[in-house]
């Protein structure tokens, strides 16, 4: 370790305050957070994909304890997140969809920056048995833990 870890582990340490921490570290709870790493690990890397060469992220606009937010909210966030993909993407992805991972297909991918030219609908690709396609949805339609947006990284 060098001065860079501990500097790391001391941030963890205050992030998480001292009980918490001492818990986490004890022999007896050391299984459970092992196999809590290692889901969020795998939870992770299905997040991400390369696809055509490109690599994307699979982005939650909703925040912690939120089930819901307004369409115009969920917008914003795209732009904040850097994740305001358009009909180049969507149609990248539909291009190279074998590719797509197959834990994405609950999800409702929303490209924020490909709108209908009266600017009423906004583009998704949907899993619909078997294959993905593109939906169009109302842009004022509340956004749900079942839609996602995407970063090309």
């Amino acid at each position: 370790m060098d001065v860079k870890d501990f500097d790391y582990l001391a941030h963890f340490v205050q992030s998480l305050g001292d009980r918490r921490f001492h818990m986490l570290v004890k022999e007896e709870y050391r299984a459970e957070v092992v196999r809590f790493c290692d889901e969020m690990i795998m939870r992770a890397a299905q997040m991400s994909a390369l696809i055509g060469g490109r690599r994307y992220e699979l982005v939650n606009f909703l925040n912690p304890h939120e089930t819901v937010v307004s369409g115009h909210t969920m917008f914003r966030r795209a732009r904040e997140r850097m994740a305001h993909l358009g009909r180049m993407h969507a149609e990248h992805l539909l291009r190279y969809q074998e590719e797509i991972p197959v834990e994405w297909r609950g999800y409702f991918i929303i490209f924020t920056d490909w709108l209908s030219p009266d600017r009423l609908y906004v583009n998704c690709l949907v899993w619909d048995r078997e294959q993905w396609v593109h939906r169009w949805s109302l842009v004022n339609e509340d956004g749900t833990d079942a839609d996602r947006i995407l970063r090309c990284v």
